[in-house]
């Protein structure tokens, strides 16, 4: 059971059950849901299909001769069925046969949709199979109504998976006899929130609420259009990706010479990173040996200071030994005046004693010796004091 078929499964449920009634569902095998799901246990359910099956309880030898007296159900329904039966119209006599006076029939049959043969696929049902139906059966003497029919729209995915959402349904709800319509105020079509088109009533007024295009064809205009704007915007970008493959080459170009210098420049970098490895090397080493000097320096100032009070000293002394030594000077020019001064004394003597032995020669020479003895005498003394 496809999506769509099981939520209107559901709503027939909820606007014309009534509690107390007799139910019976003809094809009731659960393939991908049943529409038993929605009933309690308590109901008086009986399900009928042509194979055994899970939810069968009924398994027909006659696929249009229901084993089951006149006027038997409250409720009959059939859903994703009818498409499987050769002679749908003989299975809707009958139906209506087994039906009490005022019970209603649901019928759920695909407007579309792919082949399922289970084991045949034969119909495919338009809006105006309902009335054809009703219109059948007060032909063959039976007094039915149809109380509502429309077409469902298709619910894309689902419950049961993308394909059950390609289905559109035909959906009618039949009673017997006409004067127990009233006995059901609510419809399908007033609470789905499934949208729906070709709406019959049963005041026998048809709203053509969609297009007389089944909805398939809608799609497939819709999904031509869709593939010709695809097309035309397939045009379109692929000039765009002509463009952009022309843009991309340039920019490959360009981004295999940025490339080149990229390693270049990563193998600068390689190279800058080496240089400042070996310049934190020597930075460190210059740092060790600024250290080192530094510690040199504060011994050599030391030295200095030390050298500078020694130097001070020894100025000091030089300073004193001067002014002895500028004394001893003065002492020494005080010596070599007198020094001098003697010299020329002596010398002064030394010439008035040659002066006086050459007037003693010239005397002597010129005098007796008698007169001579007094000057010996004087040079005798004179020698002596020398």
């Amino acid at each position: 059971m496809h999506t769509s078929a099981y939520r209107f499964g559901e709503l027939f449920h909820d606007c014309y059950f009534k509690e107390g009634m007799k139910v019976a569902e003809i094809g009731s095998q659960n393939v991908n849901g049943s529409i038993r799901d929605f009933f309690s246990d308590a109901v008086d359910y009986t399900g009928i299909d042509f194979v055994e099956g899970t939810g069968v309880d009924v398994v027909l030898r006659d696929p249009y001769k229901l084993p089951f007296d006149d006027d038997s159900f409250d409720m009959i329904l059939s859903s994703s069925c009818y498409e499987h039966s050769e002679f749908f119209w003989l299975s809707f006599l009958e139906i209506i046969r087994t039906l009490k006076p005022g019970g209603v029939f649901y019928l759920n049959v695909p407007s579309n949709g792919f082949i399922h043969r289970y084991p045949v696929d034969c119909w495919r049902f338009y809006p105006d199979s309902g009335r054809a139906l009703a219109n059948w059966a007060n032909r063959n003497g039976i007094d039915v109504e149809l109380l509502e029919s429309f077409i469902g729209g298709q619910i894309p995915g689902g419950k049961f998976g993308a394909p059950s959402g390609r289905w559109n349904d035909f959906v009618a709800v039949f009673v017997k006899g006409k004067s127990a319509k009233n006995n059901y105020k609510q419809r399908i079509f007033n609470v789905s929130d499934i949208p729906i088109t070709h709406l019959t009533t049963d005041k026998g007024l048809v709203e053509e609420t969609g297009s007389f295009q089944p909805e398939d064809f809608n799609i497939i205009d819709s999904l031509n259009k869709a593939n010709s704007d695809l097309k035309i915007s397939l045009k379109n970008y692929q000039e765009q990706t002509d463009s952009l493959k022309f843009e991309a080459e340039k920019y490959k170009s360009e981004a295999e010479k940025y490339k080149s210098e990229a390693e270049r420049y990563q193998s600068d970098i390689e190279r800058y990173q080496s240089d400042i490895e070996r310049y934190q090397s020597d930075i460190e080493r210059y740092n060790f040996d600024v250290n080192h000097y530094k510690s040199i320096n504060s011994e050599l100032t030391l030295s200095v200071k030390k050298s500078q009070s020694l130097l001070e000293q020894n100025e000091t002394t030089l300073a004193c030994m001067q002014a002895e030594a500028n004394k001893l000077h003065s002492s020494i020019k005080s010596e070599q005046n007198k020094n001098v001064l003697a010299e020329k004394n002596l010398k002064n003597k030394e010439l008035r004693l040659l002066q006086l032995h050459t007037a003693y020669v010239e005397t002597l020479n010129s005098k007796t010796w008698r007169y001579t003895k007094p000057i010996r005498r004087f040079f005798n003394y004179f020698n002596f004091v020398k």
